[in-house]
């Protein structure tokens, strides 16, 4: 038995891909060697038997070269080392398969819908630009009725133009429900914009407001692409009838890095803020305080805290009751 180990057993296992092949080898020459139609089943057992395992010993060698793990590895490392290097295409159809394949032990009849929706809402989306230092003041004044709120929100934040994007455009849309917009201006790099050239016609309402500017001009040729910043600065004036909404619903759209939010409203009402969206905040961002002007503060991430687009907050206007 000793000699059946060493003279059989031990070579074969340490060469097992060539042990394959001479194995697929010997049984493709049996099922040849068998003329006879009385045995032609056995014939095709042998061959495909023969085939099968021949394959696999081959494609054992393969997996076993040298070259080709040093061609995986490095395509293996590409993806998760080097993104820069693999177009946005392709590295969102590899980021698509990942998904998918945590997704299906989930949801698994639906797994392709959340990762469409994923893709769409963070990969996908227009990401020609983020903001860092985002500040939104609202002075909110309600009429002698109590009804009727009217808005002032300015919104101050340095956009900043994503590396691989050529020709960034800025995309914002606006939406009053229950009353309309007022007003309203743009500034990029405190030069005002002219809306007329920048308001869509053809989707924008008198509560919705499509704007788009290219943000080329805004940016010298020689400044680095890593290194484009426009200062971005926004005044929207409406209103609303506090008795149909008694709330200001902000949504984030952008990758956010650092914000905060003032507000002051007449006084015998008042203003609490509740986060919505994604449960991605930092501690005590509905802890406000009062600065020396009377705006109530709230500070939604520090400079080094990232905000994500679906992330938001409400601002829920109360009457105060009479003592």
């Amino acid at each position: 038995m000793n000699w059946f180990k060493t003279a059989i057993w031990h070579p074969i296992k340490s060469h097992v891909a060539i042990s394959m092949m001479v194995l697929g080898i010997v049984l493709i020459a049996i099922g040849v060697t068998i003329t006879s139609q009385n045995f032609e089943w056995l014939s095709k057992i042998f061959l495909h038997s023969g085939s099968a395992v021949l394959g696999g010993g081959v494609f054992a060698v393969i997996l076993k070269s040298a070259q080709f793990t040093d061609i995986f590895q490095k395509h293996i490392a590409t993806v998760f080392y080097d993104p820069a290097s693999v177009d946005k295409h392709t590295a969102i159809e590899r980021w698509k398969v990942m998904t998918d394949s945590i997704l299906k032990d989930v949801i698994p009849e639906n797994y392709a819908v959340a990762s469409k929706i994923l893709e769409q809402h963070f990969l996908n989306a227009d990401l020609h630009y983020h903001f860092e230092e985002f500040d939104s003041t609202l002075d909110i004044v309600v009429d002698e009725s109590g009804k009727i709120a009217t808005i002032m929100n300015v919104v101050k934040a340095k956009l900043i133009i994503s590396p691989c994007v050529e020709l960034p455009v800025l995309n914002q849309d606006y939406l009053v429900d229950s009353g309309g917009i007022d007003s309203m201006e743009l500034f990029l790099n405190s030069q005002k914009q002219d809306l007329n050239t920048c308001i869509d016609q053809t989707r924008s309402t008198s509560n919705h407001q499509y704007i788009s500017v290219d943000l080329t001009s805004f940016t010298p040729p020689e400044c680095n692409k890593s290194e484009r910043v426009v200062e971005f600065e926004r005044i929207i004036k409406f209103t609303q009838d506090l008795t149909e909404e008694p709330y200001i619903y902000i949504n984030i759209q952008r990758f956010t890095k650092g914000a905060a939010v003032k507000t002051k409203i007449t006084p015998g009402f008042s203003v609490n803020l509740v986060k919505t969206g994604l449960d991605n905040w930092q501690e005590d961002t509905e802890t406000a305080d009062t600065d020396v002007n009377g705006y109530l503060r709230w500070k939604l991430a520090n400079k080094e805290f990232l905000l994500l687009p679906g992330q938001g907050y409400i601002l829920i206007v109360n009457q105060n009751k009479e003592a």
